[in-house]
C-alpha cells in the first residue's frame, strides 16, 4: 500500500484538466484505503490477481540497467576465496547424477473441453490529426482516473521509488565470452560460442558477442572489447545522452560484420522520486518513469581500440525487444505520453513524429493510451530511411520469425484477461501492418510463441474468476490471423511454465505441485490433441532440442507438494514415442541457481551437436561458488564434462556465464574475463577489464538491496572514450 498523503500534489499531477469525481475526493481514498487493508484471514486466502502483479512487474522494466543480471541476496555477500582443484571435485561429489524410478506413465487426456472464447480485432487508422486529438481528450478521463486508482491501491510509488533507486545504484551486468589461446595469442579453431537464438537467422541481442577473434562484453554500463587470443583489454566506450539533463544506459547489443550495434535507453536525471516532481505513468503491466527514452548506436568497429559512433537512432518510449535479421535491426518499444503536454498519440523518432498513416487503433477500446512502437533501418547504410509503426496497444512480449514480428499485448479487466496479438509483415526493411486477434489469457515469454509456415501458434494462462482456478490453453492462428484451433484447459488449475515448438509438435510443461510435459499433435492445426505426458515433481522453465527425439529441460527440483528453489534440475526427456514422453536421466545441484530459464534463454550455450554448458552459482551461507559446468549426452545420460571454476579477488557478482573458441572456455563476470584449456580445466589467463569503487548512494532508503553504488576505473592501456548523440 502506498502511503502517501499529498493527495493534493497527486490530483494536479494525475487530474489533467478535467475534474475529479467525489469517488476520489480525499476522504474517499483514506476510506478506501482503510476498506482495502490486508488482515490475516485475508492473506490467509489471498489470490495473484493480474493488477496485482502489475506492480510486481513494475520492477523488471524499471530496473532495466540490471536486466541480466542476477538480482539476489546472495549476489550481495562476499565470496571466499576456493582452491579451483578442491572446488571442482567438492562440486561433482555434491552434485551427482540423481537416480530416478522409471516415471508414471498416462495417455489420459489432462483436460476437459472448454471454450472459453476468442475474437477477431479490426484495427482501423486515425483519419487525421483532428481524430486522433479527439480520441485523446475521450482517453484522457479515463486513463487519468485509472492511474491514480492504481497508484493509491496498489503502491505503485513506493515500488517504482526503491526499483528506481536499485536500478541507479546498481551496475548493468556483462557475461558470455569468446576466443583465444593467451599463451600463443593466436586462434586454433575457427569454432566458437554464439548467442542461443529463438529462431534461425533472427539475431537477438545479448550483453557479450563475439566474432571468433574478440570478445565484446557490455558490463557497468561500458562497452568493452577484448582481444580474446592475448586477453587485452583492446577498448571500452560510454555513451552519453543526447542531452546534458539525461543520462544514458547501455542495455544490450548486435553483432554484424565490422558494425556492431549498441541498443539503450535515457532518462532525465533525477534523484527526486516524488510524486509531483516526476512522472511516473502506470499502465497494467509497466512503469515508466522520468519519461525514458530508447535508442540504437551503431558503430565501426574495424579498429578495435579506436570504434567510431556513425548513426544514433532514439525512439520514443521503453524498449521491449529487439531483433535483427541480416543488417536491418526492428525495434519496439511501449510509448506512454505525457497527457498533460502531448496533443496526440504520435511518439517520435529521432524527434520526427509519426502521421497518421503510421498508427493503428482498436476504437472499441475508449480507454487505450499506451502506443507499441516499431522501427526498422539498415543499420549498414547510415543514410537508411526508417520505416515505422504503430499500434495503440501495450505490448509486452515480441515474437519475430524471418517474415513477421508479433506483438502480444495483454488487455485486463474486471473478470477475465485477454492477449491481443498484432501482427507485421518484414520485407526489405519495409514494416507492413498484417491483422489482429485475441486470444484468452497472457503469454509470459517469447518461447510461448511459434510461427511454423503459414500457422502461428501461441500458448496461454488465464484465470478463471468464476471458478478460481487457471486454465492453461494453445491456440492456432492462419494467416489471415483467423483462430482456427485451440487446445483448452490442458491441465486442471496448472500454469504454463515452459513451452518448445519443434514442427509439428509442442512440448509444454505446466506446474502447481508436479511438473506434468506434455506432447502436443500439431499436425492438424485445426484440431490440436495431446499425444502423451509424464509427471514429475518440480518443474522445467526452459526447454531445449537436443535432437528430434531428445529435448533438455532446466527448472528446479521438488516433490509431489512444492518445487525446491534451491535445488537446479536438468532432465533429459525422450520424446522419440510421442505419446509415452519419459524423462531418462536427470542430474540434480544442491544450494545452487542457474539463470538459463525462459526469459534468459541466451545463458544457455551449446559447444556442439552432443555438449551444452551452463553457469552456475553454489551458495553456502555467506559464501558464493561460481563455476561454469559443461555436461555431454551420451547413450541417454547426462555425463559432467567440466567444470571451469572462475576464483578471483572479486567480491561482487551479479552476472556469470561462460563460452567457447575452438580448444579455449572463457568465464565471465562483471569485472573479469579467465580463460581455460577446454579438455584439462587448466586456467590460462585472467583479465579484470574493470575494477570498482564503493561510493555511498542510496542514503534515505537503509533498506534498500541497492546501498552501494559502483564507479568505473579503466585499465591501464585501454584506450577510453565517450560518445555523445547528435
Amino acid at each position: 500500500m502506498a502511503k502517501n498523503e499529498n493527495y493534493d500534489d497527486m490530483k494536479e499531477l494525475f487530474s489533467g484538466d478535467i475534474s475529479l469525481p467525489e469517488s476520489l475526493s480525499k476522504e474517499k481514498i483514506v476510506q478506501k484505503i482503510k476498506n482495502s487493508a490486508v488482515t490475516p484471514e485475508k492473506k490467509k486466502n489471498v489470490r495473484v490477481f493480474p493488477r496485482v502483479l502489475a506492480a510486481a512487474a513494475a520492477f523488471a522494466v524499471v530496473a532495466v540497467g540490471a536486466v541480466a543480471g542476477y538480482r539476489m541476496s546472495l549476489n550481495t555477500q562476499r565470496p571466499v576465496r576456493y582452491n579451483p582443484a578442491v572446488l571442482q571435485e567438492e562440486i561433482r561429489q555434491e552434485t551427482a547424477p540423481a537416480q530416478n524410478a522409471a516415471p508414471a506413465q498416462t495417455a489420459e487426456k489432462a483436460y476437459k473441453e472448454l471454450n472459453v472464447g476468442t475474437k477477431k480485432i479490426s484495427l482501423s487508422k486515425f483519419k487525421s490529426e483532428k481524430d486522433a486529438e479527439n480520441y485523446r481528450k475521450n482517453a484522457l478521463a479515463e486513463f487519468s482516473k485509472q492511474r491514480y486508482d492504481n497508484i493509491l491501491e496498489y503502491g505503485v510509488f513506493e515500488t517504482a521509488k526503491s526499483a528506481a533507486a536499485a536500478d541507479m545504484a546498481a551496475p548493468t551486468m556483462a557475461a558470455t565470452g569468446t576466443n583465444g589461446n593467451a599463451e600463443t595469442g593466436k586462434l586454433e579453431l575457427s569454432e566458437f560460442g554464439k548467442t542461443n537464438v529463438q529462431v534461425d537467422g533472427v539475431d537477438e541481442a545479448d550483453i557479450v558477442k563475439t566474432d571468433g577473434n574478440f570478445l565484446y562484453i557490455i558490463s557497468n554500463n561500458t562497452l568493452s572489447i577484448i582481444d580474446a587470443g592475448t586477453m587485452k583489454l583492446m577498448s571500452q566506450t560510454e555513451l552519453k545522452a543526447s542531452e546534458k539533463k539525461k543520462s544514458a544506459y547501455i542495455s544490450d547489443m548486435y553483432l554484424s560484420g565490422n558494425r556492431l550495434v549498441v541498443t539503450g535507453y535515457e532518462t532525465e536525471n533525477n534523484d527526486d522520486f516524488s510524486a509531483k516532481d516526476s512522472m511516473y505513468s502506470y499502465s497494467y503491466s509497466c512503469i515508466h518513469f522520468l519519461v525514458s527514452d530508447s535508442f540504437s548506436a551503431v558503430f565501426d568497429i574495424t579498429e578495435r581500440d579506436s570504434i567510431k559512433e556513425l548513426r544514433r537512432v532514439k525512439q520514443d518510449g521503453s524498449i521491449v525487444s529487439s531483433r535483427m535479421i541480416g543488417s536491418y535491426l526492428y525495434t519496439v518499444t511501449s510509448y506512454s505520453p505525457d497527457y498533460k503536454k502531448d496533443t496526440a498519440f504520435y511518439a517520435k523518432i529521432n524527434d520526427e513524429k509519426l502521421t497518421c498513416d503510421d498508427i493503428y487503433i482498436d476504437k472499441s477500446k475508449k480507454n487505450a493510451s499506451i502506443s507499441t512502437v516499431i522501427s526498422c533501418y539498415d543499420t549498414a547504410d547510415e543514410n537508411s530511411k526508417i520505416s515505422k509503426k504503430s499500434v495503440i496497444a501495450e505490448g509486452n512480449t515480441v515474437y519475430c520469425s524471418s517474415d513477421t514480428l508479433y506483438v502480444a499485448c495483454p488487455d485486463y479487466d474486471e473478470n477475465k484477461t485477454t492477449t491481443d496479438i498484432h501482427a507485421f509483415s518484414l520485407k526489405s526493411g519495409e514494416i507492413t501492418y498484417k491483422g489482429s486477434t485475441s486470444v484468452p489469457g497472457t503469454c509470459s515469454g517469447q518461447y510461448m510463441m511459434d510461427q511454423s509456415g503459414k500457422y502461428f501458434r501461441i500458448a496461454t494462462t488465464d484465470y478463471n474468476y468464476k471458478t478460481d482456478l487457471d486454465v492453461s490453453s494453445l491456440y492456432v492462428i492462419d494467416e489471415n490471423m483467423k483462430v482456427i484451433g485451440r487446445l483448452e484447459n490442458i491441465a486442471h488449475d496448472e500454469q504454463i511454465k515452459s513451452v518448445r515448438f519443434m514442427g509439428n509438435t509442442a512440448y509444454v510443461v505446466t506446474f502447481k505441485n508436479t511438473d506434468p510435459l506434455f506432447a502436443i499433435d500439431l499436425s492438424r492445426p485445426n484440431k490440436p490433441e495431446i499425444l502423451g505426458e509424464v509427471k514429475l515433481p518440480g518443474f522445467s522453465s526452459y526447454l531445449h532440442p537436443l535432437s528430434e527425439n531428445l529435448l533438455i529441460g532446466i527448472g528446479y527440483d521438488g516433490d509431489e507438494e512444492n518445487a525446491d528453489f534451491s535445488k537446479v534440475k536438468i532432465s533429459l526427456f525422450d520424446v522419440s514415442n510421442k505419446k509415452k514422453p519419459k524423462e531418462v536421466t536427470s542430474h540434480v545441484m544442491k544450494n545452487a541457481e542457474c539463470r538459463v530459464d525462459s526469459n534468459d534463454a541466451k545463458a544457455f550455450l551449446m559447444i556442439d551437436e552432443n555438449t551444452f554448458g551452463i553457469p552456475v552459482a553454489y551458495y553456502n551461507g555467506s559464501n558464493t561458488k561460481f563455476v561454469f559446468k559443461t555436461f555431454t549426452v551420451e547413450n541417454n545420460k547426462f555425463t559432467e564434462k567440466n567444470v571451469y571454476v572462475h576464483s578471483s579477488k572479486e567480491d561482487y557478482s551479479n552476472v556469470f556465464r561462460g563460452t567457447f573458441i575452438g580448444n579455449y572456455v572463457y568465464t565471465i563476470s562483471d569485472t573479469t574475463v579467465k580463460q581455460f584449456d577446454m579438455q584439462s580445466e587448466k586456467e590460462l589467463s585472467s583479465l579484470t577489464y574493470y575494477e570498482r569503487k564503493e561510493t555511498p548512494e542510496v542514503e534515505n532508503n537503509p533498506d534498500s538491496d541497492a546501498t552501494v553504488a559502483y564507479t568505473a576505473t579503466t585499465k591501464a592501456g585501454a584506450q577510453t572514450q565517450t560518445t555523445r548523440a547528435s
